[in-house]
């Protein structure tokens, strides 16, 4: 999962420190000025006073968004007072961007509409190959393939497939069932 840390303060570092654990995370930290420049040097070091022990993560660090950035998960852990208004109204957009494209039945919904647009199907692979930066959507649509809200129906084909760095059993995605009745119906 790709997750943005938007803070690098004691919160935002343990935040970070604690999602990187799980090796299938992408931890970015955005932090900003010397806290950056030491983190990219030395790591995010973070002393576990109870524990009595000193760990260091490696974890990618950023100071600006870009829209081209695609995350599935967005933490934001600052103060509202260390935020400037400027950079605020900057990086409000681009936030509200990433909650957009977010895994949520109504975003993978979305995909889905657009997916089958000018088609009648297409396979899970097809549509990795197509959105690469959206791979976790595609992943939605089969977790969320049982939702009686949904507009489209999965089969899977019991063949395996992987595409960027995840293997998963292959599907076709199609519209709805009842969907498509109620639209000859009409």
């Amino acid at each position: 999962m790709r997750i943005l840390v938007y803070g690098a303060g004691v919160q935002g570092c343990q935040l970070a420190h604690s999602l990187a654990q799980n090796k299938k995370n992408v931890v970015t930290l955005l932090a900003r000025g010397e806290w950056k420049e030491v983190i990219d040097q030395k790591g995010l070091t973070i002393r576990h006073m109870l524990q009595r022990k000193t760990t260091v993560d490696r974890m990618r660090t950023t100071d600006v968004l870009a829209p081209e950035d695609v995350y599935d998960l967005v933490f934001v852990t600052v103060q509202a007072g260390q935020l400037d208004e400027a950079q605020l109204r900057r990086d409000q957009k681009l936030l509200l961007d990433y909650a957009r494209m977010a895994v949520t039945e109504e975003n993978v919904d979305i995909l889905a509409r657009q997916a089958l647009a000018a088609r009648p199907s297409v396979s899970a692979s097809t549509l990795a190959d197509e959105y690469p930066n959206d791979f976790a959507r595609i992943i939605g649509l089969h977790t969320y393939s049982q939702s009686p809200r949904r507009c489209y129906d999965i089969r899977l084909t019991g063949e395996w497939t992987q595409r960027g760095g995840f293997r998963f059993e292959e599907f076709i995605l199609t519209p709805r069932k009842e969907e498509a009745e109620d639209d000859r119906n009409e």
